[in-house]
């Protein structure tokens, strides 16, 4: 998807003759994603105290209701919560290893988010990649957020990558 705002989204923060600009961000689509959201628009917004550009996707011109959508992942994620909160569990050496990437079974989405963040000016960037059956990706997203907690910052990295999803 083009973006408009600038040509790159991702600098090391010099101004000297080391300076490196880069465009490493990218929105990802699909075809069908594309014929829904035809006049969709992304957006390379100004980097504040990062070095990553936070991306903007805003999909202008369609019959979707963002608050339906919200709510619905919110009523989502909190019925996920609710099933899944466990109690603390001891983590086995063999859960510990690096282990091989698992697709997704076929007519699913595998949702992969993380959120780096920092507890110092409480920032985080959350960034999402979704992949198909085949390993494909077949969209993503990044956002740049504020919250007190690791923990928040990691539930609205999962809200926006159900978002993404649907």
């Amino acid at each position: 998807m083009p973006l408009k705002g600038g040509p790159f989204t991702w600098n090391n923060k010099r101004t000297d003759e080391a300076s490196i600009l880069e465009k490493i961000g990218r929105i990802l689509f699909n075809f069908p994603w594309n014929r829904k959201f035809k006049k969709a628009l992304g957006i390379i917004e100004p980097a504040l105290d990062s070095d990553h550009n936070p991306l903007v996707l805003l999909t202008k011109g369609t019959s979707i209701n963002p608050i339906e959508v919200w709510l619905e992942v919110d009523s989502k994620v909190n019925e996920y919560l609710k099933a899944f909160v466990l109690p603390s569990v001891q983590v086995s050496p063999s859960l510990t290893s690096p282990m091989d990437w698992i697709p997704p079974p076929e007519s699913t989405v595998k949702i992969n988010c993380d959120a780096p963040f920092t507890h110092i000016t409480k920032e985080a960037c959350i960034d999402v990649v979704l992949w198909d059956s085949l390993g494909i990706i077949i969209g993503g997203t990044s956002k740049s957020v504020f919250a007190n907690y690791v923990y928040v910052v990691e539930v609205l990295a999962c809200k926006l990558g159900v978002v993404t999803a649907i």
